[in-house]
């Protein structure tokens, strides 16, 4: 009952169809008022179909300096994998590395592979189009909203938003799954992401070592 009422004042949890209905009217009236039902691809007009979910991702990459993207293959559907085990070489990508599909979103496929024989399983499990990225490990990530009107020189950063990813730190006494339950946030979510990775859950971490990442998955 506790965990039910967290959830009800607490965002995070409530279900995505209670953030989309509500556009929807306004939707409407914006469709009406531009006579285009797909008035929205007015918006980000260098990426294709304006970036809902349907664009490549690599196409996209390739409109940023390099200097500012992990380095980035493609692996098409159809490609031979020996192909794409070469240029991972050339690009001097090693593992780990991360693959996602270059068409979706909300970390649907994303994975972490920590060797080539785990990769070949994997793009033998699902034969689509693929990007392969080497694996950052940078100490912070945010996400920045910024917006440009046709008729500026300059945008506006809207917003910036840290992404701030589940860990523990030992105690010297507690279980790892016990110091998971000690935080409400964490405790919620061991059921539905947690509990089914493979990890010793009885190991008692020593005193105030940090343990930060539970799954090898993109953050939902």
């Amino acid at each position: 009952m506790k965990n039910k009422i967290y959830r009800l004042f607490h965002w995070e949890y409530w279900p995505l169809l209670m953030f989309y209905i509500p556009n929807i009217p306004l939707a409407l009236f914006y469709a009406i008022k531009a006579k285009s039902l797909v008035f929205y691809t007015g918006t980000n007009p260098g990426i294709e179909n304006s970036g809902i979910g349907s664009e490549s991702k690599y196409k996209t990459l390739q409109m940023i300096p390099s200097k500012y993207t992990p380095k980035s293959i493609l692996h098409k559907k159809d490609q031979n994998i020996e192909t794409t085990l070469t240029e991972l070489k050339t690009t001097k990508i090693i593992y780990p590395i991360i693959i996602k599909p270059d068409v979706g979103f909300r970390g649907v496929l994303v994975k972490k592979i920590n060797t080539e024989i785990a990769l070949r399983n994997y793009l033998e499990k699902y034969p689509i189009t693929f990007i392969i990225q080497e694996f950052l490990t940078h100490k912070y990530e945010c996400g920045i909203f910024y917006f440009r009107h046709p008729n500026e020189k300059k945008g506006t950063i809207k917003s910036i938003t840290l992404k701030e990813f589940l860990s523990v730190r030992g105690d010297g006494i507690s279980t790892l799954k016990e110091l998971v339950h000690l935080n409400k946030r964490a405790s919620l979510y061991f059921a539905i992401l947690i509990e089914d990775v493979s990890i010793n859950w009885n190991i008692i971490l020593e005193k105030k070592h940090t343990k930060k990442t539970f799954f090898n998955r993109e953050p939902l």
